[in-house]
């Protein structure tokens, strides 16, 4: 509940760097710390959690061991607007300041603040809570390439599926202040492969021409790579320590799913309704042979109107690989006139994150950004998850063999393989 009001922004946490995530709870073995900015709105919020919670799991919270602080700030008539709307006792937490930063002066997000700021000689709870959720935060912060333009290629950790994120090819004399722009080749978002041989290591050669870049160049931002969405959550930051050995005194709460998907009912492939297309995409990835995609789109009467099968040499990872068949499929169903569409994919976790208009820092989010920027192209856009055994056509196409580009208008040129997947869909609608 709290992950879910911070991304409604009914609360605001406290970000732990310029352009970071934010955390708007810690929350430990017996104890939690609750983030929110000194607003009567939010205050009313954090109350309705815990009534919720209360009435979920039948346990009380014991409002004479519940304590709140406040940053300096915050004028003393707010404090006590504050403290009589939730009922808790204020206490006088000086390390805690959300400003000071345990004396240093200096400002959440700026250099030298929260991530360089020492534990002190007498911490306060809340501080010593902060410090120990910073190591999970420090190892698990990277930078999500949109333009490039504030990212040091060797200064920060940008680079995906790496320990640490950073890039460790030698640095060459007169690029020391290179940036991830400089890596691109004008405004299409692909990378300059010349210069990238020229100045780095094969793996990372390979890791930096795996990276998608969004054909809209948003800013670059710092995403948490504990999640898909790069949204930092507390569960994630307990997982990611208990993969380096440092979980002691972190433990996640039970309760709730972690915001992970329950699969939905089989529909099977029906026919849209009339006046309506139904474009099925799937995609695979496959070591060595990058990304296949498969585009299909048929009428109310089953009939294939257009499809492709798309092949990309970079290796993505399989839901940015799902995401972007969606938005391939988007681009076709544009360019092909149509306006009133229903996309179905196999993967829930695209077609959620759809239905949600789901905000986020990761790659995936970024690509979903894209599809979603998209839909005003159209009267009508729906989303629908379909399993693979009804995704057929568009599976056999996301794997064609020999695995080469191709495309269609009409059904004449069907491969025979998805000529049979075509078939078999049309046994049974009739």
């Amino acid at each position: 509940m709290m992950r879910r009001a911070a991304e409604i922004n009914s609360l605001h946490g406290i970000p732990v760097a310029a352009g970071a995530p934010a955390i708007s709870h810690l929350l430990f073995a017996d104890d939690s710390i609750l983030f929110t900015k000194a607003r009567l709105e939010e205050a009313d919020v954090i109350r309705y959690i815990l009534n919720r919670y209360e009435k979920a799991s039948g346990q009380l919270v014991n409002i004479d061991k519940t304590t709140m602080s406040f940053s300096k700030g915050i004028p003393l008539e707010c404090r006590d607007n504050l403290a009589r709307r939730l009922g808790f006792v204020v206490v006088d937490e000086q390390q805690a300041s959300l400003e000071t930063l345990n004396g240093t002066g200096e400002p959440l997000g700026s250099s030298g603040g929260f991530m360089d700021a020492p534990l002190g000689h007498n911490p306060s709870y809340i501080w010593r809570g902060i410090v120990e959720a910073r190591k999970a935060i420090q190892g698990g912060l990277r930078r999500r390439i949109g333009d490039g333009l504030t990212t040091r290629v060797w200064h920060d950790a940008w680079l995906p599926v790496t320990q640490t994120g950073r890039v460790i090819s030698p640095l060459v004399a007169g690029y020391e202040d290179l940036r991830v722009a400089d890596l691109l080749v004008g405004g299409n978002g692909s990378w300059n492969e010349e210069l990238i041989t020229s100045l780095f290591l094969p793996f990372e050669r390979e890791r930096i021409s795996n990276i998608r870049v969004s054909s809209n160049r948003p800013p670059d931002t710092w995403a948490w790579c504990g999640e898909k969405d790069g949204v930092f959550t507390v569960k994630s930051a307990y997982r990611f320590l208990a993969a380096n050995g440092d979980a002691e005194g972190l433990k996640p709460k039970n309760g709730g799913n972690g915001g992970r998907l329950k699969r939905a009912g089989d529909k099977g492939w029906t026919p849209p309704p009339r006046e309506f297309v139904r474009v099925n995409v799937d995609a695979g990835v496959k070591e060595g042979e990058g990304v296949g995609m498969g585009l299909v789109c048929r009428d109310e009467m089953g009939r294939v109107l257009w499809g492709s099968s798309v092949v990309q040499g970079q290796s993505w990872d399989p839901q940015v690989a799902e995401a972007a068949a969606v938005l391939e499929g988007i681009k076709e169903a544009i360019r092909f006139g149509h306006k009133k569409v229903i996309l179905e994919s196999g993967c829930l976790t695209v077609i959620d994150a759809l239905k949600r208009k789901a905000v986020g820092r990761s790659i995936f989010s970024l690509v979903i950004d894209d599809i979603l920027a998209l839909c005003t192209s159209f009267n009508s856009i729906s989303w629908s998850f379909v399993s693979r055994a009804n995704n057929c056509v568009a599976h056999e196409l996301a794997h064609p063999v020999p695995r080469v580009a191709s495309s269609f208008v009409g059904s004449e040129e069907l491969p025979p393989s998805v000529n049979n997947a075509v078939r078999f869909d049309l046994s049974i609608i009739q």
